[in-house]
């Protein structure tokens, strides 16, 4: 890989993971499992990674949801414990 462009081998790498995020969910949907995944995760903040994974999810049928009222990764968490948080009786906790 020596004298490989940066930007190559990165895309390469995405679109590896983009592939093998397909496979994986065309086996266990094989397996009875519904049609319909959610992309969540810091991962899926990566627009390139996300783009490339749908496309090949939809390709094959299965239905892609992705969250947009909550962030992705450590602050959609965050909003989940505050969320916790305020739902508790005072004194709770």
């Amino acid at each position: 890989m020596d004298g490989e462009p940066v930007t190559r081998l990165a895309a390469a790498f995405h679109l590896t993971l983009a592939t093998v995020t397909a496979v994986l969910v065309t086996r266990v949907v094989a397996d009875g499992s519904p049609r319909t995944v959610c992309l969540g995760g810091g991962c899926f903040a990566n627009r390139r990674l996300l783009t490339e994974t749908r496309r090949r999810l939809r390709a094959l049928g299965v239905r892609v949801v992705v969250g947009g009222a909550v962030r992705v990764g450590d602050g959609g968490i965050s909003d989940g414990q505050a969320a916790v948080a305020a739902a508790r009786p005072a004194g709770e906790g």
